[in-house]
C-alpha cells in the first residue's frame, strides 16, 4: 500500500483509522470509535476481550486479555524511523548485564510454547507493531517479514518496490527475496511498476505479500 504518515490503516478486523494518532488508534481498537476525552498515560484501558497498555512517548500496546499479567511489568515504546513506527518492549537486570525484552516476542513465544532463536522474526500482519493481539502475530522468515514491511520513510516513488532510475528516466520495479534482488522491469508509469511488484510479491510471497495500491487497476 502506498502509505503516508496520515494515510488510513485498515486492520485484520476491518476497522480503518484515517488521521488518527497512535494512541487514538489503540483506543478505536478497543472501542471501534475514537475517544472524545484524551485517556491518562497511566491509564489501563479494557474493553471486552483487548486491553490497553500504557508505553512511553504517549503510546499504547494493544494485547489481548489472556496477556493480562503484561501489565504488572513496565513497558516502554521504542521508535522505529525507517517504518515510522513504535515497538513495546522493557529491560531486565541491572547496569553491566541489561537485556532488552519484547513484547511481541514474548507473546508469540506464550502461542507456540517454545523459545524463539534470535533469528526468529514475529510480523504484524495489520501492519501496527503496538497491536500485539495474538491474532495478529505470526512466525517468519527474515524475506516474509520484510515483504510485509510498509514502505520505508524514505521512499520516494509512493510505491513499496518501485525505483526512479534518472539515467535512464524510467521507473523500475525490482522486489528483494531470501536476500537477492530480483527485476521486475523498467517503466513509464510509477503506477505499471507498482503493478509488476504487486504481481511478485504475490509469487513470492504469498499471504505475506503487501501490495501497492494502484486505485484497482492491477
Amino acid at each position: 500500500i502506498a502509505y503516508q504518515r496520515q494515510n488510513a490503516r485498515t486492520a485484520d478486523n476491518g476497522l480503518t483509522f484515517l488521521g488518527q494518532s497512535r494512541k487514538e488508534l489503540a483506543m478505536s481498537v478497543l472501542d471501534n470509535s475514537t475517544p472524545n476525552t484524551p485517556q491518562k498515560q497511566s491509564e489501563v484501558k479494557r474493553s471486552g476481550s483487548y486491553l490497553a497498555l500504557p508505553l512511553t512517548q504517549n503510546q499504547f500496546a494493544i494485547i489481548d486479555i489472556a496477556d493480562i499479567d503484561l501489565e504488572s511489568f513496565t513497558w516502554y515504546a521504542q521508535y522505529n524511523p525507517l517504518i515510522d513506527n513504535y515497538y513495546a518492549g522493557r529491560s531486565l537486570g541491572g547496569r553491566g548485564n541489561r537485556k532488552r525484552i519484547q513484547m511481541h516476542r514474548t507473546i508469540l513465544e506464550r502461542m507456540l510454547g517454545v523459545k524463539l532463536k534470535r533469528s526468529d522474526l514475529v510480523d504484524h500482519k495489520n501492519h501496527n507493531t503496538l497491536d500485539n493481539r495474538r491474532s495478529n502475530l505470526r512466525l517468519a522468515t527474515p524475506s516474509k517479514n520484510q515483504s510485509n514491511r510498509t514502505k520505508l520513510s524514505n521512499n520516494t516513488s509512493g510505491y513499496k518496490g518501485v525505483y526512479w532510475v534518472k539515467n535512464l528516466n524510467k521507473w523500475k520495479a525490482g522486489i528483494t527475496c531470501n536476500k537477492k534482488f530480483i527485476y521486475l522491469g523498467l517503466f513509464d508509469d510509477p503506477i505499471k511498476a507498482a503493478e509488476a511488484y504487486n504481481k511478485g510479491a504475490l509469487e513470492y510471497f504469498g499471504e505475506f505479500a503487501l501490495l501497492n495500491d494502484v486505485g484497482g487497476t492491477s
